[in-house]
């Protein structure tokens, strides 16, 4: 038993009333399938959209900072929800995660769209988790990312 992996696009998925049959691809080649996993991530809904299925998830803007203290806390740090929606917690030994909506709108955005807001550490972020943990005012080092949602619960994916 295993898994084939193949790399191409899938143009048409074939249904035969609930039950997906086969996938069309790019390279022109037809999978006859017994079962399909839509792991399209951002592009989950154009996906399931190619079998006439409606599936309300929608690339949405949401960051996701990893950084280190210059001084770390001497305790664990558990899940903590700031009323502005900043969230963070402990990642390992000395790292902390932190995540955020956007400023402003929260709009649905073009999921080709890799954009970011050049200041939400500066305006949004670093100050709500500097007021809240005094030692998370200097800090080493900090990297970001992406997020998919559903907007089916609000919850990331």
């Amino acid at each position: 038993r295993g898994v084939e992996v193949i790399e191409n696009t899938v143009t048409a998925i074939s249904r035969h009333g609930d039950t997906i049959t086969s996938l069309n691809l790019a390279s022109g080649n037809v999978i006859t399938v017994g079962a399909v996993v839509n792991a399209a991530g951002t592009r989950a809904s154009s996906v399931a959209a190619l079998a006439n299925i409606k599936l309300d998830i929608r690339p949405r803007r949401r960051y996701t900072f990893v950084f280190t203290a210059k001084e770390p806390l001497d305790r664990d740090l558990p899940l903590t929800i700031d009323p502005t929606g900043v969230h963070f917690r402990q990642y390992g030994y000395d790292k902390y995660l932190v995540g955020c909506p956007p400023l402003g709108d929260d709009k649905t955005v073009n999921a080709d769209d890799f954009s970011a807001e050049n200041d939400i550490w500066e305006k949004i972020v670093h100050p709500i988790l500097s007021h809240r943990i005094t030692q998370f005012k200097e800090l080493r080092s900090s990297t970001f990312g992406w997020s998919t949602m559903t907007l089916m619960r609000l919850t990331a994916m």
